[in-house]
């Protein structure tokens, strides 16, 4: 049964020992006392709710202590309190999850009998941190729990918990106390005077813990003046970047000050007791002791970290909530009603009334870098765009999506700041049989390992290596090992793995499907499959292609090389630039180079297959990951399952041709955007689209011969603010933003351009967050095959008259000339003879992979099935159409093949 608890004030004084320090819940300790003191009133498992701050846990050990000590017996209800009491099992983790070992001990100690008290209590404080493996465990303790234990849960919600725990428990739900009286209990507690009290209680939001800490911290209250100081002066983009940098350091330094002390003390107590004397080598058979503290103090690290970002999402909400009461006519219950003034301001430049596509604009896929292609010299100095880059999990994506202004900040803090920081799950159970069947004797010892999952993410994640060779032609050439995490299905009844790959080459397929699962599969595909993500050879943690540090890439790509374009002391100064970093490539990266290569890759797929245990390679693939997989069908046809290729690539189109369709892709993207932008009035543009691009080029022109200097003294020239352009053309929501850079430009501020540029180079405060852009050039100049030196002047041609604005910046010396490993790869059709259906996906307005390639693609496979989708931006799958979403959806889940001639508008 449940038992509803609404807030009632104090009205009889405080409740006798150990009831005195619950305040404002006098009935829930009615209910509590009751239950302590008759049996017939007494549950043997116990929940109880409230919002945080409303005195959970306090209520927990109060009765606990009533329930093991005897009445009247104040020195026992004192040890239960201080949580020393024998009869006591406390569970607070510090931790992002409660881990299973930490449930299975729980169980073991219910079923001891009490050693002096009446009853022996379970306390679990933060009971919905339970996976639903962990909940598991503790199902059969609870349905019959031994005569004398007592379980009692603490959660925010009942909805918390899965409906086997919830059936199985008495729910005691509390309410939030009113401000007045978490204001009386911090005067009572902390003697502070009634004004800091009342506000601190307002601003905590009635909050108990925070409202006593921001009431005795002046650097805690100093600290939340100054967040929304300044997310309130905040107009735009660059505005919005500062804060949210801000707000990200403030959070991991107040993290860092909560938990570093106590960290190196446990440290130095855990060597003293294990006699290693300060500042000596910690001896090999010490060592897992030493590190499986540090592990634990990681997590705390984790869980401090992710508490710090849920005081500041809690600041914000507050004010997007007083934001509302004015609008609504309700300012005189305010949380910062000392700031009635600016919210005011505020309420009256936003309007209630929704936005007309139903939300503010957002940078909707992120911006994809340029992939690069094996050209012929003069075809390679800027790069082609074949790579998708899905990399939510970072801070780059949400900012540029902040450029709305404050509901953009509050979704760069919500979506990304929860993204840095790395949770942990439960693991499933053992790994199925790998399949061997026709496979090789040599490679034998690699398809028939089995995997060892380890937890690396929230609820339902989980991760583990395999190891492959580095060359499948002589597998004894030496090894490599490739990171994957999978995420289970949400049925329990999965229909095998879906394997998946988010674009690049380059982009983790690790980091993807951890951080932005639902950007590469929806709810109907990770109910039904094991979606698994993967880092290819040469990314990420597989073995990553490792070439310059920070500031080495920033000259690299940033810096502008002397002389005129297209002149020879530029092209030089190119080619140096190109071999400097090959060699850099050679030198840091292992031997890993002559190995990088898609079809290395589409063999690691087959790997991978084999250990999950799957017959038949179920697979998703983003823009390049359609040239993965439709390599993989063209090795093993036969082992194809069910195969989608999202943004078609044609396989047997050379490299030059290639990339001279990108070219005139962007630029018809680039015409789109205008025509857009023109019927605006914050458009920099005016007159005819011809006439906006005239003056784009003029733009260009300019930039190219006078660079615009950024902040941090790097120079923005035209190849930077192309790739600044190209990044926002991938989808028209960024259009927006895309105004906003070339309109800063036009008035010599750099600041919207360089922010995208970084977006698209991986780039977050002078740092890279992965090796995105080295995996590229180490792909791409080992699968594409040599040209040769002449450019096919028809080629350039078609270049200049098609691409006009961006055709200067398309071409240059060969990028792939003095890369230290030879070209593999061929350029020829790809029919997959003896394969299922494979369905290629292509977007009329695709910039990055244009349509005629995905027409090419499906016509040339012997079973393809063209889906089209009639649409501007990169891409087709889970970008907001129903009839794409569905075809995929039901292909894979049904094997319902779509429809010949299938096209989606």
């Amino acid at each position: 049964m449940s038992v509803v608890i609404e807030p009632s004030p104090r009205t009889a004084g405080p409740a006798p020992f150990p009831w005195d320090a619950v305040w404002g819940q006098d009935e829930a300790v009615a209910s509590l006392r009751t239950a302590a003191s008759d049996r017939s009133a007494l549950a043997h498992a116990w929940l109880i709710t409230g919002p945080p701050g409303s005195g959970r846990s306090t209520l927990a050990y109060a009765f606990a202590a009533a329930l093991i000590a005897d009445p009247g017996d104040e020195q026992a209800q004192r040890q239960v309190l201080a949580r020393t009491h024998p009869d006591l099992t406390a569970l607070r983790t510090e931790q992002v999850v409660i881990r299973i070992d930490e449930a299975r001990r729980l169980v073991e100690r219910a079923s001891f009998a009490p050693s002096l008290g009446r009853h022996r209590v379970i306390v679990v404080e933060d009971a919905d941190r339970m996976s639903e493996r962990t909940s598991n465990v503790l199902l059969k303790a609870l349905e019959e729990p031994p005569e004398k234990t007592v379980w009692v849960l603490c959660a925010p919600s009942d909805a918390d918990l899965l409906p086997t725990i919830r059936s199985r428990v008495r729910v005691l739900r509390l309410a939030e106390p009113s401000v007045a009286d978490v204001a009386a209990l911090i005067v009572e507690r902390t003697g502070v005077t009634p004004e800091v009290a009342e506000e601190s209680a307002r601003h905590a939001q009635r909050h108990i813990g925070m409202a006593q800490r921001l009431a005795t911290d002046d650097d805690a209250r100093a600290r939340r003046a100054e967040t929304l100081a300044a997310v309130l002066a905040v107009r735009g983009i660059g505005d919005a970047v500062d804060v949210a940098s801000r707000i990200v350091r403030l959070a991991t330094d107040d993290a860092k000050a909560l938990t570093a002390t106590r960290d190196e003390e446990e440290r130095r107590s855990l060597l003293r007791m294990l006699g290693v004397a300060e500042g000596a080598a910690v001896p090999p058979s010490v060592r897992g002791q030493v590190n499986a503290l540090e592990d634990d103090q990681k997590r705390r690290a984790t869980r401090s970290l992710r508490d710090g970002i849920d005081r500041v999402l809690t600041d914000l909400q507050s004010l997007f909530r007083d934001v509302v009461m004015i609008q609504y006519g309700r300012d005189g219950d305010l949380v910062n009603s000392e700031r009635i003034d600016a919210l005011r301001a505020l309420a009256n430049e936003w309007s209630p009334r929704p936005h007309p596509r139903g939300a503010r604009p957002h940078l909707g896929h992120p911006p994809q870098p340029r992939a690069e292609r094996r050209p012929g010299a003069g075809l390679g100095e800027s790069h082609d765009h074949r790579r998708q880059r899905i990399d939510p999990v970072s801070l780059r994506r949400r900012i540029t999506a902040a450029a709305a202004g404050l509901a953009g900040l509050a979704l760069v803090l919500s979506g990304c700041l929860y993204a840095q920081i790395p949770p942990t799950a439960p693991v499933d159970g053992p790994s199925p049989t790998p399949q061997t069947e026709g496979i090789d004797s040599s490679l034998l010892p690699y398809y028939g390992q089995t995997l060892d999952w380890q937890p690396c993410g929230s609820a339902g994640f989980d991760c583990t290596s395999v190891t492959a060779p580095r060359d499948y032609a002589d597998p004894s050439a030496g090894e490599l090992q490739l990171a994957v995490i999978r995420h289970r299905a949400t049925s329990g009844q999965p229909l095998g793995s879906l394997l998946t790959n988010p674009g690049g080459p380059g982009v983790s397929g690790v980091d993807t499907v951890r951080d932005s699962l639902s950007l590469v599969a929806d709810e109907t595909l990770t109910r039904d499959y094991d979606v698994i993500g993967f880092d290819p050879r040469g990314v990420g943690q597989s073995a990553p292609v490792t070439c310059f540090d920070a500031a080495g890439m920033d000259a690299f790509l940033y810096d502008i090389p002397p002389g005129e374009r297209g002149s020879d002391e530029r092209n030089a100064a190119l080619e140096k630039r190109q071999a400097d970093f090959a060699q850099a490539c050679a030198d840091n990266s292992d031997g890993i180079l002559p190995y990088v290569s898609t079809a290395n890759a589409a063999r690691d797929m087959d790997l991978l297959r084999a250990v999950l245990g799957d017959e038949k390679l179920n697979y998703l693939g983003f823009s390049y990951g359609s040239f993965l997989g439709t390599t993989y069908a063209g090795l093993f046809p036969e082992r194809v399952g069910r195969m989608v290729l999202d943004g078609g690539i044609d396989p047997s189109l050379p490299s030059s041709a290639s990339g001279i369709a990108q070219a005139v892709g962007f630029e018809n993207a680039l015409r789109a955007f205008m025509a857009d932008c023109l019927t605006s009035s914050e458009c920099p543009f005016t007159g005819s689209v011809d006439d906006a691009m005239n003056d784009l080029s003029s733009l260009l022109s300019r930039v190219d011969a006078r660079p615009l200097a950024a902040g941090d003294g790097r120079q923005l020239g035209a190849d930077t603010l192309v790739t600044s352009i190209v990044a926002a053309l991938y989808s028209d929501q960024n259009w927006p933003y895309l105004r906003q850079a070339l309109a800063g430009v036009q008035n010599g501020d750099a600041t919207v351009a360089f922010q995208l540029a970084d977006f698209y180079n991986g780039r977050v405060d002078g740092t890279y967050q992965d090796n995105t852009m080295q995996a590229l050039r180490a792909y791409n100049c080992v699968d594409y095959p040599d040209e040769g030196d002449e450019d096919d002047p028809q080629l350039l041609a078609e270049l200049e008259q098609k691409a006009p604005v961006v055709a200067p910046y398309w071409i240059g010396p060969d990028a792939c000339a003095a890369w230290p490993a030879p070209p593999t790869g061929v350029r020829e059709k790809i029919t997959a003879p003896g394969s299922p259906p494979i369905v290629v996906l292509g977007t009329t307005g695709d910039p990055a992979t244009p349509y005629t390639e995905a027409q090419a693609l499906a016509e040339q496979l012997s079973q393809g099935v063209l889906v089209t989708y009639v649409g501007e931006g990169h891409l087709a799958y889970n970008k907001g159409n129903d009839c794409v979403n569905s075809a995929v959806d039901d292909y894979l889940v049904d094997g319902t093949v779509p429809a010949a001639g299938l096209r989606c508008e």
